[in-house]
């Protein structure tokens, strides 16, 4: 199940829920057991997310992925993006955000604390310490960050041939303006 909860609408709910379950259809082999909350706000505060799960990701002026453990039923999800973003910026958070629940999904991303008291990474089975692997080198952002250009040329074509969905795309195209990010 996906949901989109707004502070304002600048964006339509139902448009951003369309285009989520496009791109995690082509992100997953199945949507089964998804649970994903779409949260669109005016401020990212990440760090007020962060003491919720300690499985989460966050440019807190873009967008923050939080995946919460439930019990027996893998991850609950809730990304939540800054609406104030520019479209194809939104697009682009989206999109990467997305690529963090579709790995945490498939068991490609996990976090595990040692008995030492370490939090390591696990990506595709290889750990990583967060805190000597620099940010643009951690392989699940690598993934994240390809994502986001082959993800929307994908969703440049998707919206050019499917006539009913553009009107929705013009008209929630950000600051007034018209046209395609």
């Amino acid at each position: 199940m996906i949901e989109c909860v707004s502070d304002e609408v600048r964006y339509e709910n139902d448009f951003i829920i369309e285009i989520s379950t496009l791109l995690l259809e082509q992100l997953l082999d199945s949507l089964d057991g998804i649970e994903l909350k779409i949260v669109l706000q005016e401020k990212v505060d990440s760090q007020a997310s962060i003491t919720d799960s300690k499985y989460s990701y966050a440019s807190p002026e873009c967008g923050i992925t939080i995946a919460k453990v439930v019990k027996n039923k893998g991850y609950k999800f809730e990304v939540v993006i800054n609406q104030g973003l520019e479209w194809q910026c939104f697009l682009r958070t989206l999109i990467h955000e997305l690529t963090h629940v579709a790995q945490y999904q498939r068991k490609d991303l996990a976090h595990v604390d040692t008995s030492l008291g370490e939090s390591l990474t696990y990506f595709k089975n290889i750990a990583y310490d967060c805190d000597e692997v620099k940010y643009q080198d951690q392989p699940w952002e690598i993934e994240a960050v390809n994502n986001e250009i082959k993800m929307l040329k994908f969703l440049a074509g998707w919206i050019e041939s499917n006539n009913s969905n553009k009107s929705n795309y013009e008209r929630t195209n950000c600051d007034g303006k018209y046209g395609q990010a």
